[in-house]
Order: structure tokens, then C-alpha cells, then sequence
């Protein structure tokens, strides 16, 4: 399902930063590019859009992201 929402994102046009530490993960996120969602099954993702951020930003939040400093130093 989950390469589904990624394949719907990419073919909208929308920018996808998906995450994933597992190998296995990493790589189901790259295979999205070997199949295409027809325009009804487009249509059809698109109607259950209920208009729900899960993220929402806020001053102090865009803030923190400003502070934050990786460690690439103690990066492998």
C-alpha cells in the first residue's frame, strides 16, 4: 500500500522525501518507478483526500530545524 501513496505523490507532481533505515525499506521505496497508476486509480486516490496536514509547522518548530547541527564527524 504503502508504494501505492509514494507512486500517487510522484506521478502528482509533489515532492516525496520518504525515510527508511531498513535495506529492505529503502529499497520498496525505489521500486514505485517500475509501474505507473492509471488516471482512474488516480482519480480514485485523489477522492479520499480529507484535507488533514499530519505536519504542521509552527515558528518555534521551523526554529529548531534552524539549530540543528548534524554530527558528521561521528557519522559512518
Amino acid at each position: 500500500m504503502y508504494h501505492i501513496i509514494l507512486r500517487w505523490h510522484i506521478q502528482s507532481n509533489n515532492i516525496v522525501i520518504p525515510g527508511a533505515a531498513n535495506p529492505e525499506h529503502i529499497k520498496a521505496n525505489i521500486d514505485i518507478f517500475d509501474f505507473e497508476l492509471t488516471d482512474e486509480e488516480m482519480q480514485e486516490i485523489e477522492q479520499i483526500n480529507k484535507n488533514k496536514r499530519y505536519y504542521q509547522s509552527s515558528p518555534e518548530l521551523l526554529e529548531s530545524y534552524v539549530q540543528m547541527r548534524p554530527d558528521l564527524d561521528g557519522q559512518k
